[in-house]
């Protein structure tokens, strides 16, 4: 297994108990950060992706609503996977997720409270969606 993440910036428990991420093996510490990544899975409109795309979007916004704060809220993810469609044909990009916070300044959703996605750089493009 190849690490996605660097474990000296990432691994919290490797900075504590300096376990073993050497050439793949796995750390010897329980519950590690490193054994999983977190994505976060969203579709998104055409638009929106084609802006990710050229770097335009930096944010992505979601309602403030019991579907979204259930899948959001006090959540960490590490990822982000969009999908341009429901499809698993569809095109995709993975970029880092640098973050989610809950705003009520005003954005383009129009809603009192909303959650803020701080989009980060490109991991991955998959433009045939497979």
């Amino acid at each position: 297994m190849i690490f996605k993440k660097d474990p000296l910036k990432y691994c919290e428990r490797y900075r504590k108990y300096r376990c073993c991420h050497v050439d793949g093996i796995l750390c010897n510490v329980d519950n590690c950060d490193m054994k999983t990544i977190k994505t976060l899975y969203l579709p998104i409109l055409k638009k929106h992706f084609d802006d990710i795309l050229q770097g335009k979007k930096k944010y992505e916004y979601r309602e403030y609503k019991k579907h979204w704060i259930e899948r959001l809220e006090n959540k960490h993810f590490d990822e982000i996977l969009f999908r341009n469609g429901y499809s698993k044909s569809s095109r995709m990009i993975r970029t880092e997720c640098l973050g989610i916070y809950t705003t009520t300044e005003p954005t383009v959703l129009n809603t009192k409270k909303t959650f803020v996605i701080k989009i980060g750089r490109i991991l991955e493009v998959n433009m045939n969606g497979k």
